[in-house]
This record gives C-alpha cells, sequence and structure tokens, in this order.
C-alpha cells in the first residue's frame, strides 16, 4: 500500500499516519475469531467434512474482522486454520486434492477456502462461491484476490 494511500485511509478515518499504521500492524484477533479458526482449523486436520455450523462461526467470525486489517491478518488465517500443517497428508498434492475435495463436499467452505495457501484451492473456492459477500471483509478479500500472484485466481475473482 502505497503512503499516499495509507495517509489519505487515515484521514478519512481521522487518525494519523503513525495510528493508522498500529492499527492494522499491532492488533491481534480478536479471540472469539481465534477460537473460531482454531476450531475449523482442528476439524480439517482431523478428517472429514467438519460441521456446517463450524464454517458458519467462521465464516461470521471472518465478517467481523476489519477491512483495514486485511492484508496483515490473511497469514494469521490461514496459520491458524491450519493452511500450512495440515500432518495427515505430507504431500503438497494430497493437501490440495483433500481441500478440493471437502469443497465439493461442502460447498459453503468457498468464502474460508478463498485464504487456502494453495492457488489451485483458492481458484476453485473463488469458482464455487455462489452468492455475492455481503460483508465488507469478503468483498475486500475478493479484492485481495484479484492482485493474487497467482493467474488462475485473479481471473476465477473477477
Amino acid at each position: 500500500m502505497s503512503v499516499e494511500l495509507e495517509l489519505s485511509m487515515s484521514r478519512a478515518f481521522k487518525l494519523d499516519h503513525g495510528e493508522f499504521m498500529t492499527m492494522i500492524t499491532n492488533a491481534a484477533l480478536p479471540e472469539d475469531v481465534l477460537v473460531a479458526l482454531d476450531r475449523l482449523g482442528n476439524s480439517l486436520r482431523l478428517g472429514g467434512v467438519p460441521p456446517q455450523r463450524l464454517v458458519d462461526e467462521v465464516v461470521a467470525a471472518l465478517n467481523t474482522i476489519p477491512v483495514l486489517r486485511i492484508i496483515s491478518e490473511i497469514y494469521n488465517i490461514q496459520r491458524n486454520l491450519g493452511f500450512y500443517d495440515w500432518e495427515n497428508h505430507n504431500s503438497e498434492y494430497e493437501k490440495r486434492e483433500r481441500a478440493l475435495h471437502l469443497l465439493v463436499c461442502m460447498p459453503a467452505l468457498a468464502q474460508v477456502f478463498t485464504f487456502h495457501s494453495n492457488g489451485y484451492v483458492r481458484e476453485a473456492a473463488l469458482r464455487a462461491l455462489t452468492d455475492v459477500p455481503y460483508s465488507s471483509f469478503m468483498l475486500a478479500i475478493l479484492a485481495v484476490r484479484l492482485n493474487d500472484w497467482v493467474a488462475p485466481v485473479r481471473q476465477a475473482a473477477v
């Protein structure tokens, strides 16, 4: 993000540059969001399809995160969901195939899997979104995916 954009955004919210940078880089995810992410991450690590109520809880929790924190929180969300360490699947291919299978079995995971560390999964998640996300946070995720480093993910976000 450019300094000019940061400053214009900070003025819009009546924050100086230092306050703005502190807000988006130093604040931890709220406890209820961390708990929901950890519960879903544990369920995904155990295998099988997670309960619908758990996926709904995570989507609702993600929707409470302020838009200005999206960039600083993507890695934390991925880490808390366990997208980097699914223990029962050793290869990246196995992790990807398992995530794609889960997405087919439970399309509600699409919003969550837009955070996945694997580009094939992010692309499939974007294509599986059937409704326009209703929260500003999820709309911001679509904007981030328009700038994804994987070209098919960028195309799927359109």
